[in-house]
């Protein structure tokens, strides 16, 4: 089975079940809680990430936060495979 369907697939279900944990967090709270949010999105149009948000600026700058943090990590993990691919094929 191919690793990438796999990672694909683990970040779907773990997805979902945030989805679903924070809906329950929601229901079961007592009393009225405040509460702010916002919507962030990042598309990856060849090389170039366009990102985007909409909600209370401080949860944008949260999000966009979070999917810089999570690019660079993605970035970091393809360097080193690449380094451990080379560093098998003897280059």
């Amino acid at each position: 089975m191919n690793w990438l369907f796999v990672f694909g697939t683990v970040l779907v279900v773990a997805g979902v079940l945030l989805l679903v944990l924070g809906s329950a967090a929601y229901i079961f709270m007592k009393g009225g809680v405040k509460s702010e949010g916002g919507v962030v999105g990042c598309v990856v149009v060849f090389f170039v990430p366009v990102c985007f948000g909409a909600g209370s600026e401080s949860a944008v700058a949260m999000g966009l936060v979070g999917l810089a943090a999570l690019i660079a990590a993605i970035l970091l993990l393809q360097w080193l495979f690449w380094r451990r691919r080379e560093a098998a094929a003897g280059g």
